[in-house]
């Protein structure tokens, strides 16, 4: 029974423990996640390098909007007015049209 530790679930939840590897970017996300100003942060890679992941990590460790870019509404606009959220998590920003890219910037332009 001295191994029973190993099976439970910490207390200390990490968001980043489905990935494998990339441990000087989970310092880096970790570290940005714990300061009070203002950043971005964009994940770039070829497929299968994790980068939804580390969106959904950021989601389980800190309260922030998510949503995918090539699935995007001007409802988006509206859900982000009304929570106004300190983290947004956008998946397949390539995939949205620059019209919205651009609203979105103005938007978060006016958070600050």
């Amino acid at each position: 029974m001295k191994f029973l530790h190993l099976f439970n679930k910490s207390s200390t939840h990490d968001g980043f423990a489905r990935i494998q590897g990339y441990d000087d970017i989970k310092d880096i996300v970790r570290r940005a996640l714990e300061l009070d100003e203002n950043y971005n942060l964009l994940f770039v890679g070829p497929p299968s390098s994790s980068k939804t992941l580390f969106l959904q990590g950021i989601l389980e460790m800190k309260s922030s909007v998510y949503f995918d870019g090539s699935n995007t509404t001007s409802r988006i606009l509206d859900v982000l007015e009304e929570k106004r959220p300190k983290i947004i998590c956008i998946d397949e920003l390539e995939k949205m049209n620059r019209r919205f890219q651009n609203q979105l910037l103005n938007f978060m332009g006016m958070l600050r």
